[in-house]
């Protein structure tokens, strides 16, 4: 009896020891199938994340107006996959994206209710791969895996810089897919005893990827490599991954050599014209700032509860706390953290070191995939925090915070989507005119707007001529067939036509006829930030 007694004993005791309670232990609930139900529930709560992230994105997705860079990404697919690369090598990205969206349009549609869909989709994988990664990097912490990872993922579902560039025709959603995707995979391959040649010529895919993204994916894919290179040189049991990292490392740079050369031209004309102001303590307070929440997206409709005024000294005092938080990471001397600091410093030093020395690059939707590893790190030291109540509160805390942020951007697009003033202007243009009466606007910017509104683009112009306006206003998509001047006009066949100009923030962009056309009618469109003027000409002695 004694005997049997302590056999239950050390039962017990071993259960307890592997995580299990008596209870479970009492009434015969084996391992696998705990394991089961712990994974289910894992699992189950992603899925609801990923499921709230969607729908948030697809919120009024086709209801606001495009505006000028969604233009341009849609004038891009236009032209074949060879004169993508001639067309982005005249302005200042690359061309993965653009060859995605060709893509992505040649089977859902051109429509940019389906352009942005596809920004749905990756904004939606972003959420998914920073759960992973998140999960990945406390593995080895059983009790705080799936708190931490669901954590990170409702906190990159609910940021409004995401939920904003996730509903654009732009490639920074692409950008955070790739770098979160390809952090998820080094720490999955640097975890593994024995080295894999097909998971690190993956990775070196994910890395080229990045390079042909965005010029900031290269500093991403520097911070990647960096941090390789230090983990293979502390753990001396993960060198045999080091041919492995060396063949990848080649293979990224065999395949993204000639857009490094592209790269170097792109440069040298940011560096003489460019529209982003220098650097200053202001402008990288704004920059931090926006990842937490995009200011660019607020409109004048908005209400003054959610107006920031000092958004620079906001974010000045953000940097702050982000170096504090690196910090933390740094004592903690956890196996992976190491890899948080590189993501989020190398690519700030980078570019910081590049503005100082050359022309400022930074801007808030630059720096998104550096603000989310800022919030996977932000969700990875609360689930750290030993009390469990005061890891609880904190946590609900800051969700609910970004709940109010994400809040506050959604009036801010539904204010947008209940005033689309472009889109009404084209729609009265197209039941009014007659056939064959052009439309002019002001300049590249309304028509990489209008373009893809309206019914029959080959009626658009821009006033003015190709080599007036600057390469960064759209011109590399477009060509001297697209311009139009006074004289043009005059020498139409045509007695009648239409003209669309703008009022936004005190500048006016007008289109100025010859004393030839006399004005009909005119009708202005009002939105929050923006006046349009839509107005009918008549040739003087015309029929």
């Amino acid at each position: 009896m004694t005997r049997l007694i302590d056999n239950l004993t050390d039962s017990l005791t071993n259960e307890k020891r592997e995580g299990r309670s008596w209870w479970t232990a009492s009434r015969g609930v084996s391992g696998p199938l705990q394991t089961f139900s712990a994974k289910a529930r894992s699992y189950g709560v992603g899925a609801v994340i990923l499921t709230i992230a969607a729908a948030i994105r697809l919120y009024r997705l086709g209801d606001v107006d495009p505006w000028i860079d969604e233009g341009f990404c849609l004038r891009m697919t236009e032209f074949s996959y060879f004169d993508i690369w001639d067309k982005t090598a005249q302005d200042t990205h690359p061309p993965l994206y653009f060859w995605l969206l060709k893509l992505w349009q040649s089977i859902f549609g051109e429509s940019i209710e389906s352009a942005r869909l596809m920004s749905v989709v990756l904004g939606t994988l972003t959420v998914l791969f920073s759960w992973l990664f998140a999960r990945e990097l406390t593995a080895t912490e059983e009790a705080r895996r799936d708190s931490n990872a669901w954590l990170a993922a409702t906190i990159i579902a609910l940021s409004p810089m995401h939920i904003h560039w996730a509903s654009q025709v732009r490639m920074y959603v692409l950008l955070t897919t790739l770098s979160a995707a390809a952090a998820w995979l080094l720490v999955r391959v640097l975890k593994q005893s024995e080295c894999c040649y097909g998971i690190w010529l993956l990775f070196a895919f994910l890395a080229s990827s990045l390079v042909y993204t965005h010029v900031y994916g290269i500093f991403t894919v520097a911070a990647l490599y960096g941090y390789t290179a230090g983990f293979l040189i502390v753990h001396r049991l993960a060198r045999n991954h080091l041919w492995p990292c060396i063949v990848s490392m080649f293979a990224v740079y065999q395949v993204c050599s000639p857009w490094l050369l592209v790269l170097l031209e792109q440069q040298s004309r940011v560096r003489e014209s460019f529209w982003i102001q220098p650097l200053t303590w202001e402008s990288l307070g704004k920059a931090v700032f926006d990842q937490f929440y995009p200011t660019s997206s607020v409109s004048d409709a908005f209400p003054a509860a959610f107006k920031v005024a000092e958004s620079a000294l906001i974010g000045q005092c953000l940097l702050q706390l982000i170096v504090i938080l690196l910090l933390g990471l740094c004592l903690s001397r956890r196996r992976f953290d190491g890899l948080l600091i590189c993501l989020i410093s190398i690519p700030m030093a980078i570019s910081v070191g590049l503005s100082i020395a050359m022309r400022n690059i930074i801007l808030g939707r630059y720096l998104i995939a550096v603000g989310l590893f800022v919030l996977v790190s932000i969700a990875l030291v609360i689930a750290r925090i030993p009390n469990r109540h005061f890891r609880t509160a904190t946590g609900v805390f800051f969700v609910a915070v970004t709940v109010l942020l994400s809040s506050a951007h959604i009036y801010a697009r539904k204010a947008a989507a209940d005033s689309p003033a472009l889109s009404v202007a084209v729609r009265e243009y197209e039941k009014l005119r007659n056939k064959d009466e052009p439309i002019v606007v002001a300049d590249p910017v309304l028509f990489l707007s209008v373009r893809p509104l309206a019914n029959r683009p080959d009626s658009l112009r821009a006033f003015g001529s190709l080599g007036q306006h600057p390469f960064y206003l759209g011109t590399a998509v477009m060509s001297d067939l697209d311009f139009i001047d006074s004289s043009g006009v005059d020498a139409l066949p045509r007695d009648w036509v239409w003209t669309l100009a703008s009022i936004k923030g005190g500048r006016r962009r007008h289109v100025q006829l010859s004393s030839n056309w006399q004005l009909q009618a005119e009708k202005t469109f009002t939105k929050p930030n923006e006046k349009l003027i839509l107005r009918l000409f008549r040739r003087r002695n015309g029929t």
